[in-house]
């Protein structure tokens, strides 16, 4: 007996703390991220300086880009007045409600089951989900864990009060209906929709329906919960007239009928299926086939009507939100309880029967082995690549590097006070690409009385003050209209303190030239797309490719940094990485790269005659020697590219002449040829070549 209670608590501890590991370590490295996290950070601070504890405000007006009702916003502020206002304190309420949603399976599994084992393993399935512990949920400052939290309490409390009618019946009935209304609370409509496949599963247990439908209590909470609904939205509407309209319009027209911001981003109808599948539950996915021999070989009643009922729950929340023109991954975080415990019941539920059953005790354990053996793999497995994904990344994306970088440079530079942030993004105050940047400059207001903004253009004020600009659009300006000091630079913003206005500048000044034509015969033809790349060109760039057939622009650097450009959908998308040089081989040691966009594969060529073959992120370790034509070799190639249609190589010496043949023969196809070049273009003001699609030259020069 002692013995069992040692294991259950082991297995308890170590449960706890998998998933405080989980939901805490390093929660508030990061900087805030886009949207809605960074519109909830804002909203909370609003409320907790206005002490409008009813009405979401955002710049001092009722937000109506966040409609959501303000129950989740009042854990923020809490957490805000315990923490102070950082990451951490903006995520906590989620993560610490992902560590209630744990408890509250572990103690179920004791009180329905009288044992531990199927709330740990439904624990250790969720927090190692990439779909719940990943972006928008148990990490993220957002309501989505608040929201599992209640849909879950709900659900448990409804199976109960099925099973148990009519024993302890009242207070069933009033755990349901509280917890249905924290749920809409916290997330209004969606708060509702797990109510769905519960309501069908109760339709199926006819004869306890029938004694539910004679139950006035059953009335009464509904009309509890609907009443409490009502009463809310009637309050909020006297003091945010027009309220109810567009809640109704953002999360029920606008989810299901005409969706309200812009083109809807998954409008197939199995986008859900795939992503858990793929991606949010992939691991675990197949474990919910151990539900099948569950179900048919169990004589227990109970785990049969549990297995059944998570399954109704899970299929017709996920039917529901899929039949929805508005999709997004997170919206189905209430999903990951149910899947979970589908796998804990049936997985404790065979341990069972094949212990009781099987008579041979190396039958026995080898079955048990075959159950235990693989899903301790994937947890783990899985976990480990939950816990990654969820860590820092080298990358910043695009609309979050203007509060990134701020972030960043008032903590390295306490004594700037006056840092302006220039975004295109700024259309007016409430525009939520600007929810990240209003954070930190509320939040560096209040704690250390700082005065930074944000504006769309340079105007004659900034004449003296510290500028954030992590948009290319503005450096032609910067470089060509103002004398600048550089306070601070990266492959992704400029950090610079505006001197004066220049008084004769050119405006025809082109910093990078771009040219077209054959691989022996450039011309001239300005592309824009490509001259917003001159910021990164500096004597650490080993590289620049073109990869056409995807959009992209690759460029790196000697301190393994590879910058993605992306240029799809007429935007400019900036992240940086980290790439792997060649064992034996450091950045210093590589003269050129070609790009193999077709078969995703780089060719790098090495000061001592040598070749790697690996990928844009890890240049690999398989070498071949070179072949070079005569009188050249690594130290007179300017630059090499593929052209793609008949897989010839190019490589271009700064001799003035061009070969082409494979990846380790550079003649083995034309032997050296001359290039004619326009009559002003040097040799040594030659950055690099690509051949586009269409197998013409695109080479990149230097301008004087």
């Amino acid at each position: 007996m002692k013995t069992q209670k040692i294991l259950l608590l082991f297995i308890v501890f170590l449960v706890l703390a998998i998933t405080s590991f989980q939901s805490f370590y390093q929660l508030g490295t990061e900087h805030i991220k886009i949207w809605d996290e960074a519109r909830g950070a804002n909203n909370a601070i609003e409320m907790m300086q206005n002490h409008d504890y009813l009405v979401v405000k955002f710049d001092g007006q009722p937000d109506r880009w966040n409609t959501k009702s303000p129950f989740f916003i009042w854990f923020k502020v809490i957490s805000f007045k315990i923490f102070g206002i950082t990451e951490f304190a903006v995520r906590f309420p989620s993560a610490l409600f992902a560590m209630l949603t744990s408890l509250v399976l572990l103690i179920f599994s004791k009180k329905i089951f009288n044992e531990i084992y199927t709330g740990a393993i439904a624990v250790l399935v969720m927090m190692n989900t990439i779909g719940y512990m990943g972006y928008h949920v148990a990490r993220n400052g957002e309501p989505d864990t608040i929201l599992v939290f209640f849909t879950l309490l709900y659900s448990l409390s409804w199976f109960l009060l099925l099973e148990k009618y009519p024993k302890r019946s009242t207070l069933l009935f009033f755990a349901f209906a509280v917890n249905v209304f924290f749920a809409t609370f916290t997330k209004n409509i969606a708060g509702l929709a797990p109510l769905s496949g519960i309501v069908l599963y109760t339709l199926v247990r006819y004869k306890i329906l029938c004694k539910l439908i004679k139950d006035y209590r059953t009335y009464l909470s509904i009309l509890s919960i609907f009443g409490l609904v009502i009463l809310y939205f009637i309050i909020r509407e006297k003091f945010d007239p027009g309220y109810t309209q567009i809640v109704i319009k953002q999360e029920v027209t606008g989810m299901f009928f005409d969706y309200f911001v812009g083109k809807p981003k998954h409008p197939e109808f199995i986008f859900y299926f795939k992503y858990l599948f793929k991606n949010g539950f992939y691991q675990f996915v197949y474990f919910l086939l151990l539900s099948i021999p569950a179900l048919i070989l169990t004589k227990n009643t109970l785990r049969r009507n549990f297995i059944i009922f998570n399954i109704f729950a899970a299929l017709i929340f996920v039917i529901g939100y899929s039949s929805s023109v508005a999709k997004n991954e997170w919206y189905i975080a209430p999903v990951y309880p149910f899947l979970s415990l589908i796998i804990g019941t049936s997985l404790v539920e065979l341990v069972n029967i094949t212990y009781k059953k099987t008579s041979n005790k190396y039958l026995k354990y080898f079955i048990i082995f075959l159950l235990i053996v693989p899903f301790s793999w994937v947890t783990i497995n899985n976990g480990r690549s939950t816990h990654l994904k969820n860590m820092p990344k080298n990358s910043v994306y695009k609309y979050e590097a203007d509060g990134h970088y701020l972030k960043k440079y008032h903590l390295l530079y306490p004594e700037i006070n006056d840092i302006v942030v220039l975004s295109p993004y700024y259309s007016g105050p409430k525009d939520p690409n600007l929810d990240q940047v209003k954070f930190y400059i509320k939040k560096y207001n209040i704690e250390d009385n700082t005065n930074f903004s944000v504006q769309d253009n340079f105007s004659d004020d900034l004449i003296g003050k510290h500028v954030l600009i992590c948009n290319t659009i503005y450096v032609d300006d910067l470089y060509k209209k103002y004398d600048y000091e550089i306070i601070d630079f990266n492959t992704q913003c400029i950090f610079c303190k505006i001197l004066n206005e220049k008084q004769n500048f050119d405006n025809s000044l082109e910093p990078i030239t771009t040219t077209l034509g054959s691989t022996s015969q450039p011309y001239f033809l300005k592309i824009d797309d490509y001259n917003f790349v001159y910021p990164f060109i500096s004597d650490s760039l080993i590289a620049l490719k073109i990869d056409d057939k995807n959009n992209k622009i690759y460029m790196w650097y000697l301190d393994s940094t590879l910058n993605v450009v992306n240029l799809e959908n007429d935007t400019i998308n900036i992240i940086s990485e980290k790439f792997i040089p060649s064992p034996g081989y450091s950045t210093m040691d590589i003269s050129n790269l070609a790009i193999d966009t077709d078969k995703d594969s780089v060719y790098v060529y090495y000061a001592d005659n040598k070749v790697s073959v690996g990928t844009v992120f890890d240049f690999g370790y398989k070498f071949y020697n070179v072949t070079y034509p005569e009188g050249n070799d690594a130290n007179t190639l300017i630059d090499c590219a593929i052209e793609q249609n008949g897989n010839h190589f190019y490589f271009w010496f700064n001799t003035g002449v061009v070969s082409s043949g494979t990846f380790n023969d550079l003649a083995k196809y034309r032997d050296l040829y001359n290039i004619i070049l326009p009559s002003d273009i040097l040799y040594s003001k030659i950055l690099f070549f690509n051949i586009s699609k269409s197998e013409k030259t695109i080479m990149i020069t230097e301008s004087d």
